[in-house]
């Protein structure tokens, strides 16, 4: 009994149709996707902050008569904010070509500072600000 039941089961695994070659229903066409056109308008901003230690000398030599004898020292050590807006647009003039004209603003509320003022043998004492 055992034998005929083999037998009768793999008859009819032999003998199932085999369609993965003859699919009743052919799978549809895929779409083909759009090239991409950069030509247009854009617009965009940007923020952020900054971080900045920075020491600087100014040293007037060899020009004594008019900045003094001493050099002149600064420095730059803020935390402040940075931002902008830009704007554009650009024309695609091949597949591989895009020109473009942009325009940007930008802005920050950085500042620095000097140690020691101006001396000037010629006139009076002068603070610069940056």
């Amino acid at each position: 009994m055992r034998r005929t039941t083999l037998g009768i089961v793999g008859a009819v695994c032999i003998a199932s149709i085999a369609s993965a070659a003859d699919l009743p229903v052919k799978a549809p066409i895929m779409p083909v996707a759009p090239v991409y056109n950069w030509t247009g308008f854009y617009v965009g901003a940007d923020v952020g902050a900054l971080w900045t230690r920075a020491n600087g000398q100014f040293d007037p030599l060899p020009d004594v008569l008019f900045f003094g004898v001493f050099p002149i020292s600064g420095d730059l050590n803020k935390t402040a904010f940075v931002g902008g807006l830009h704007a554009g647009y650009n024309w695609q003039l091949a597949p591989s070509w895009v020109v473009g004209i942009e325009a940007d603003w930008s802005w920050t509320n950085a500042k620095g500072s000097f140690t020691q003022p101006w001396v000037s043998i010629l006139g009076p004492t002068v603070r610069p600000t940056l």
